[in-house]
Formats: structure tokens, sequence, C-alpha cells
């Protein structure tokens, strides 16, 4: 006898071991019949199983069951299972005795396992149960009877696999319901080819026919006559007969056809060529069905047939226009590719590389192109790819893309590849950078957007004029516009004009009949009108548009009247003050220019005696008097550079070069050769990018360099000074940048320090006359861009300036 206990407490690896070969010779024990009984220690104390009745014969037939086989005590403990029990659970049969048969069942089931174990009406219970196994679920049967072992209630019970009964119960199922679709598609099918037929046979383009399988007889009705161009008697009245009539090429087709409809029993129909007696060569679409035989009836076959013969021909020229069309198309994209139907890349062209700055061999072999696509337009691109898998087998898509260039919008004009017997095997897809025509349709949306807002606060009629019978139809807004009531106007083109302004009709019946004459698809004009009630001119804008018929005639003109008086007055008004303005500027830089020069002279004289006094006097007066002197001759050359500061900013608007393309190296060099002994004293590291070819004042715009560069190394701090002159390009201007290390500038004077004569440091410390930056402003203007700074105090300036890519002035 041997005692096997269950382990209630964490054990050595050493224990574990030591348990697990005794559990394999206990086993070994009870299959060869070595033992009789089986102590098993628990919490219960040891509970003895014998084997009294297991004879070795009987060890042998249950181990050799092709079912599981378990003995269970009336707590459900297994305290036998043969090794296909253990096979079925895909687990030891260390791990299977000894533990509840309820271990093993799915927590759904648990109520059930019990229900089996404990109602068993005559001694014996039956169900399923799902058992948990060591890779998966198993769906098995039990069958569960009370047994006596050695005068004890035991249970034995007998575990069926389901599990590939399971399987096909499912196919079976999917099966039916794969039938049940199929036959109510066929049904609906053969409705509509009842209804098909039905009209047909009216408008004697169908005819019917029977065929009588068993006796092999076919009945056509007089319409399929007339489609086969033969007399009943001309016609053996035979299914061989009528397969005789099918084009040869299409003749085995067509039998298949019909043999697979006996086979199934179904609805068939296929298209064919026929031979007519007359050596005509036609197009049928034929449709089937089969009919089971009746009580006192054989099997029949019954069908429709339809001349189709134009509709195949138009079809075919269908085809090859398109076909033409679709080859000029795809001459005219750039980029191609293809993916098998798993998404991998098996072909590309150069455009494509090119476009999306990858290799060949980085694209070719990638398992999906979805990380190229924007993520907001994947969606709809998945969606329109199955359309791909049905006819035509084409799509057109625009999506996002990824590109070299940052983000592009691509067309996208995708279709299947088909192999002979129609089955797809490729996708190929033809694309075009669209990028243009979206911002291109984007920039119309917003404008219409701002038409459809102005026309809500504006004035703005609506008109129609019909040519045939020249009748003039205006909205409610274009009668205020005249100053007329609907009864006062004869609605007619002659009474349009005659509201007209007298000098201007004739330019608008020029307008409108010259389009007509001209063949134009409208005009646009502006004219002025007169209110008939009080005589009031008002300017209106009118913009027609025509529409013709199918042979190219006009036949009426719709159209529209915007009243803009009121914009022609203000523009009117504006032109004056920018009238006024660009005089005011003028004789103001005038004014600064006489000012300046006339105080030259002067300045001059004082300059030159003060200079003399300092030479003849200096030390042979007292110390105030030599103090006295050098404040006067610090005064007169700070005046002196006020002055020619002030020239040179009133020069910039009176005496600029003409605008001409200029290297901005060139400038830039210029700039440093003039600023080349403040470089050396301060040591000052200037760099710079390449600089492009701008449209401008040179001598200016090498003044605008020096004054940053200058100010650069002015107002620098005690690290070593670091310059950098940069350059973008922001749409159709250039944007400079001159960056420094230096004090920087608190960001609260960014535009004080554009402001004449504006200085934020005490002359003492940095010297200067507060117009450089003034200075640059207006040359800056002047070439039509802005000029700003970007700083902090402390933290170094980056002063920007743009140019614009064309002269704009």
């Amino acid at each position: 006898m041997s005692t096997l206990s269950s382990p209630n407490n964490l054990l050595s690896r050493e224990e574990l071991l030591r348990r697990l070969e005794e559990t394999e010779e206990t086993l070994r024990a009870i299959r060869s019949g070595e033992v009789d009984a089986l102590v098993v220690s628990g919490a219960q104390g040891d509970q003895v199983f014998t084997l009294k009745d297991a004879t070795l014969p009987y060890q042998i037939l249950i181990e050799q069951m092709s079912e599981g086989a378990l003995t269970l005590n009336l707590q459900g403990m297994i305290l036998f299972c043969n090794e296909r029990f253990a096979e079925i659970l895909d687990f030891s049969m260390e791990i299977v005795l000894g533990r509840s048969f309820l271990h093993f069942v799915i927590p759904g089931d648990q109520a059930r396992a019990r229900e089996l174990l404990e109602q068993r009406p005559d001694g014996r219970s039956r169900g399923e149960l799902t058992l948990l196994g060591g890779q998966a679920e198993v769906p098995v049967g039990i069958s569960l009877k009370e047994i006596q072992l050695d005068g004890e209630l035991r249970f034995g019970v007998v575990i069926t696999d389901l599990t590939e009964r399971k399987q096909v119960e499912l196919e079976l199922k999917h099966h039916k319901e794969n039938l049940e679709m199929l036959v109510q598609e066929r049904t609906k099918e053969l409705q509509e080819s009842h209804s098909q037929l039905s009209r047909a046979e009216q408008i004697g383009e169908i005819g019917s026919w029977e065929w009588r399988i068993p006796e092999n007889r076919v009945t056509w009705s007089d319409g399929l006559y007339r489609l086969f161009g033969l007399a009943p008697h001309e016609f053996g009245a035979t299914y061989d007969a009528y397969l005789e009539r099918v084009h040869a090429e299409d003749r085995e087709r067509v039998r298949q056809i019909v043999d697979n409809a006996l086979l199934t029993g179904g609805v068939f129909e296929c298209e064919s060529r026929i031979l007519r007696k007359d050596g005509q060569i036609r197009y049928l679409y034929t449709k089937g069905e089969t009919l089971p035989a009746e009580p006192g009836e054989s099997a029949r076959m019954i069908g429709i047939a339809t001349d189709i013969t134009e509709r195949k021909r138009t079809e075919m020229k269908l085809q090859e226009s398109e076909a033409r069309y679709r080859g000029l198309l795809e001459s005219q994209l750039d980029l191609i590719v293809r993916v098998d139907l798993a998404g991998r890349f098996t072909f590309v062209n150069d455009a494509y590389c090119q476009k999306f700055g990858l290799k060949r061999e980085e694209i070719l072999g990638r398992e999906s192109y979805q990380p190229l696509v924007h993520p907001e337009d994947l969606p709809h691109t998945l969606e329109a790819m199955k359309a791909l898998y049905r006819p035509p087998y084409r799509a057109i898509m625009e999506q996002r893309a990824f590109t070299l260039e940052g983000v592009r919008w691509i067309e996208w004009q995708d279709s299947a590849i088909r192999d002979e017997s129609g089955t797809i095997v490729e996708i190929q897809a033809i694309g075009r950078d669209i990028t243009a025509r979206k911002q291109a349709e984007a920039a119309l949306r917003e404008s219409e957007q701002r038409l459809n807002r102005a026309q809500e606060i504006a004035h703005l009629g609506s008109w129609e004029l019909n040519l045939v019978n020249n009748q003039l139809t205006w909205s409610d807004e274009v009668y205020r516009i005249f100053g007329l009531e609907p009864q006062e106007f004869g609605a007619t083109y002659q009474a349009f004009l005659e509201a007209v302004h007298p000098d201007d009709r004739a330019a608008v019946d020029a307008a409108y009949s010259g389009s007509l004459r001209e063949g134009r698809d409208g005009y646009e004009i502006e004219h002025r009108v007169v209110r008939r009630s009080s005589g009031e001119i008002r300017i209106v804008h009118e913009k027609c548009e025509h529409f013709r018929n199918e042979d190219g005639q006009v036949v009426h003109s719709t159209g529209m009247v915007h009243d803009i008086t009121e914009r022609k007055q203000s523009e009117a008004a504006m032109q004056r003050i920018t009238e006024d303005l660009l005089r005011s500027n003028a004789e103001l830089e005038q004014f600064a220019y006489v000012a300046s020069h006339d105080l030259q002279e002067p300045l001059r004289m004082i300059s030159s005696y003060v200079q003399l006094l300092a030479r003849r006097y200096q030390g042979k007066l007292d110390s105030d008097a030599d103090e006295f002197i050098a404040f006067v001759v610090e005064g007169t050359n700070r005046m002196q550079n006020l002055i020619n500061d002030l020239l040179a900013y009133s020069r910039v608007g009176m005496r600029g070069n003409p605008f001409a393309p200029v290297s901005a190296e060139y400038l830039l060099e210029e700039a440093l050769a003039n600023l080349q002994l403040a470089i050396e004293e301060s040591g000052a590291k200037i760099t710079h990018d390449p600089l492009p070819t701008v449209n401008g004042d040179a001598i200016q715009l090498v003044m605008v360099f020096q004054n940053l560069l200058g100010n650069a190394i002015k107002f620098r701090g005690s690290e070593p000074i670091c310059v950098h002159v940069g350059v973008t390009q922001a749409g159709n201007e250039w944007v400079f940048s001159v960056r420094d290390n230096g004090i920087g500038i608190d960001p609260r004077f960014a535009k004080r320090i554009f402001v004449i004569f504006q200085r934020l440091h005490e002359r003492a410390s940095y010297p200067g006359t507060g117009i450089g930056l003034a200075i640059c402003k207006r040359i800056i203007q002047r070439h039509g861009g802005r000029i700003w700074v970007d700083s902090e105090a402390g933290k170094g300036a980056t002063f920007y300036f743009t140019i614009p890519m064309k002269e704009t002035l």
C-alpha cells in the first residue's frame, strides 16, 4: 500500500522533486496492478481507496479507450483517470489525479457540473460541459454512473471530446446561413427576372423557352424564333439543336453553365453569341431556372433570352474610349506605384522615390503605405480602397501625404490589376501633386465665404433676361437701386438701358451685345444709373453670365447689380487723402533737408572758431575757460553729427536710387568693409548664411546692414562678440535676421527704438544720435518691407527685416 499526501504549504525544491518521484512510482504501480488500494492524506485525514475490482485486463481496456475515463468520489475528487482524459485536457496525469473534477470546469459551467453530480435519476446523468485544458477550452460530453467500489459509492465517468463535432456543427450552421442567403438572393433575382420577362414580352424584344429535361423537348416562343432568325419547322426542338446555334467559342461555356444549373437546381444566367440563319452574329443574354418535377410532370427548365447586341457594341466602344482616355490621363501623371494584396510595395517609379525622399530599395517590400498617409485621411483612404474589389475596379481619391517637401495633397487614381481569370493580383496607383490646386480651392472657398458675407451686408440685386421673349426680371433690390417701382418699369432690355446714365448707355449696350456677338460667356462693367424718382446718380457694378441651349445659342442671361456708390465715394476720398499725405510728406522731407543744409554753414563757422580758440588759448586761461571751450567743441561736434544724420534720414525718400538687382553678399561685404576698424578693435566674430540677390537701392541697403552690425558691436556685453546674419524665404519675400549676444533690449521698448532721436542709454555709456534705427526703418519701408526686433534684456537681440522678392514700388 502506498501513501500520497497533498501539499498544503510551500515546499522546497528538493521536497517537490522527492514527492514527484513518489507520485510517478505510485502511478506506475497502479497501472501494473502491483497495488490494490490508494491512501490520500488531506485536510479530512487519510482516505483509503481500494482497487480490488480493477483487474489488469480491465485497466488495459480503460487505458486503450478513445474516451476519457474517470473514477470520482462523492465529493468529485478524481481517484482514477486514464491517459486519454489527460490528453483531452493537455495535462499530465500527475496534475489531474487527486484534484476536484470541478477544478477543470469553466466558471460558466460550474452550476451545470454540480447538477450532473448531484441530480442523477436512476443513478445516471448525461450532459455537455466545457473543460479548462492546458492550452484551450475543450467542449466534452459527460456520462456519469453510480458504481460500488469496495462497498463504497463512487462515480464512473466517461468523457468524450466534442471539439470536432462542435466545429462541424458550427460549419453546418454557417453553411445553412449561406444557403439561406443564397436562396434569398436567387429568389430576388427570379422576381426581377419575371418582371423583366413580362415587360420584354410586351415590347416584342424578348423570347421565352421551356426545356422538358427527360424527354429533351424544347419549346420556343415566337419572340425567340425571331431572335434566332428561324421558322418553327427549321428548329429541331432539342437541347442539342439549340447548342448548335450557339457560337462555337461560347458553346462549351454555355453547356457548363447549364449543366451546373441542372446539378444545383438553381437559377443561371449567361451572355453568349449565336449564329443566325442569315449568317449574322448576335449577342444574347439568357436566364433560366430549373424546376423540380411536380406530380404527374417531368423535371423542366424555363427561361428567357434577350438580344443585347447593340448594348454589347456600345459597351465595347465605351471600353475602347475609356482605355484611350485612361492611357492619355496616365501619361500625364508622375507618380506610379504598385502594391500586392497584402499592401507590400512591388513597384515604384523614380518620380515616386523623389517625391517621398526614399530609395527604391527602402520602399520595395515595405509592408504598408499607411505611414506615408496623413492620419486624418487614412479612414477615407481605406474606404476608397474597398471599391477596387468590385466593378469597375477603379477608385479616385485625394489625400495628404508626408513627402520630402512636407505635407502635400496627392490625387490618386487607383485600379485593380487582374489576371486572365479575373482574379485581382495587384493594385496600381497613379498620383499627381495637387497641392497648388487645393490651395487655390481653399483660397476660392475663402473668397466665396467673404463674398457671401459681403452680400449679406451689401446692396446686391439680381436679374434675368429671357432672350426668347425679351422679358427682363428684376429682384426687389435692383428696383431699389434704380429708384423704381415694379409698375413703373417696362421689364425689357430697352427699358433697362433707359435707366442707365446717358453718358454710359453706349458702353453698357456694347458690353452686353458684344459678349453675345463674340460668343463670350458673359461680361462685367461698372456704370452709372439715374434714379427716376429723385434724379440721383448711383454707381453700380454689373456682372452677367449667359446660358446656351443644345445648339449653342444664348437663350437667357442672368446677372447681378451691386450698388457701389459709397465705395466709389470712399475711394475718391481716400485718393484725395493719399495725395494730401504724399504732398505733406514731400514738403516735410524738403523742409528737413533745407533746414539741415542751412544749419551746416553757421555750425561750421562756430566749430572752426571754437577749435581755433582751443588751439590758441589752451592752457593760457584758467581751468574753467578750458572746460567751457571743451564743452562748446563737444556740443558743435554732436550738433554736426545730428545734422548729418538728419540729412541722411531726409535723403532716404528724396534722393534714393532706382531699384536694381543686387547681391546681398555684396551688401554685407560693403558694410563689413566700412566697419573693419570697429570689428578689429572689438574682436567681433561675424558669420552669415548664403545670401540671395534682392531688388533694391544698394547704397541704402548697405546702410541698413552697417547700422545693424554697428549696433551689435556697440551694445556688446562681457562675452566675446558673436554676430550672425541669416535669411529665410517666407512666401514672396526674403526675411533677413541679424542676431547678436549683446546686452539685449527690454521688450517694452521694441517699438520705441525705431522712433527718431529715441535713446535707451546715456550718451556717455553708448555714444550716438538715436537716428540709426529710424533710418533703417525708413529704408526698409521704402523697399516695401518691415523691420522689428526680438529680444530680452541681457539675452542678446535679433533684428529682422523683409525685402519683397519682386519690386512692389
